[in-house]
């Protein structure tokens, strides 16, 4: 072969090789620039904070369980900035994830508690109307139908031929000692995970505490729905038809994503403190 002939097949090899470490180097970065990512600042609720306890380990705290909460969900990264005089943080995650859902993700402490339907002196349910306006309704009359934003199953309150009415919900009385005021039992969490034999369902772990508090709520309400909030969000409410004997939660009626989400929004545990969404974008660097 001649000499520039040579050359040229040594410079075609070389453009060959840098052109495969240039592959290389992206595939092991992460998949490179083309993976959306979406930037959240969040501000911290440092207002309840006990005198002698340092900002900046709360903030650091709070990252800490931010990046938990991704990673439990499986994004490709997540950075997570505390700024402590701001009382922020600068949360980027990039991965295949919508901004709706890394709000959802990020927001709200995760706190799980147990709630009891309202009840007038006959012992019926209490609901309220489309206008307001409440009513009662025999426990056996409740309707369980699909939620509007997902296909959570949910007790309704019948208002002529449609249920059309929403259970008004309390504090737990069962089990407690006469005079004591009613309020919603909170529950505290030891885990999360998503089963999928079929349709996707979270089983919540509860702390030995907790299951004995579900347990000991779960008595006084046979033949009545037990509401399980999120974050002053309903989850669930199914009737309890005999008392409660496990220290697990499900929570079904969700599509797989959702699941995850939920699962990686309450394995990781409480947040510290709240956070509020102060800005959000896409395709942050």
């Amino acid at each position: 072969m001649h000499p520039p002939a040579q050359r040229a097949v040594r410079r075609l090899t070389a453009a060959i090789a840098v052109a495969c470490l240039v592959l290389l180097a992206a595939a092991c970065g992460g998949g490179g620039s083309d993976t959306p990512s979406v930037k959240l600042v969040l501000r911290a609720d440092l207002s309840g904070l006990p005198p002698g306890v340092e900002p900046s380990a709360v903030l650091d705290g709070l990252a800490e369980a931010l990046m938990a909460r991704a990673n439990a969900f499986g994004v490709e990264s997540v950075d997570v900035k505390p700024d402590v005089p701001s009382q922020q943080l600068t949360v980027t995650i990039r991965g295949f994830i919508s901004p709706e859902e890394v709000r959802e993700l990020m927001e709200g402490r995760g706190q799980l508690d147990l709630r009891e339907p309202k009840r007038d002196e006959a012992g019926n349910v209490v609901c309220k109307g489309e206008d307001g306006a409440e009513f009662a309704v025999a426990a056996e009359d409740l309707k369980y139908e699909t939620a509007e934003s997902d296909d959570r199953i949910l007790p309704r309150c019948p208002v002529g031929a449609k249920a059309a009415g929403e259970i008004v919900w309390d504090g737990i009385t069962a089990g407690r000692p006469e005079g004591q005021e009613a309020v919603p039992v909170p529950i505290q969490q030891s885990g999360a995970s998503v089963a999928t034999g079929g349709e996707p369902v979270v089983i919540i772990g509860l702390t030995q505490e907790s299951g004995v508090d579900l347990q000991e709520v779960s008595k006084g309400l046979i033949g009545l729905p037990m509401g399980v909030f999120l974050d002053d969000e309903i989850l669930v409410a199914p009737t309890v038809s005999e008392p409660v004997v496990t220290d697990k939660l499900p929570i079904a009626g969700l599509d797989a994503r959702r699941a995850k989400l939920l699962a990686a929004r309450i394995g990781p545990g409480l947040l510290p403190v709240p956070v509020e969404v102060v800005s959000e974008g896409q395709n942050a660097e």
